[in-house]
């Protein structure tokens, strides 16, 4: 196994990544669970980190599922182009 540096976080990985926590918590209100239970902060920073900009793209982040990107799919690639 070979090592490999973390990333390096830009103020736009960290500024998509406010982003998505934004929406987390938002998305965590309305249906009244703790924010974990929508996304964790380890899917969130992948997603800021690789910006998947199509849907197998968004598939291949760990924790993300099929009824994952169905149900918040659309919303996260309109953040991600925001950021844009």
């Amino acid at each position: 196994m070979e090592f490999e540096p973390p990333p390096v976080r830009t103020d736009r990985t960290t500024a998509i990544e406010a982003a998505l926590k934004a929406w987390r918590l938002a998305e965590a209100k309305k249906k009244g669970v703790p924010a974990f239970r929508v996304m964790t902060d380890k899917v969130l920073r992948t997603i800021a980190e690789t910006e998947p900009a199509t849907t197998r793209e968004l598939l291949a982040v760990p924790g993300i599922g099929l009824n994952t990107v169905e149900k918040f799919g659309a919303i996260i690639f309109r953040i991600l182009q925001k950021a844009g």
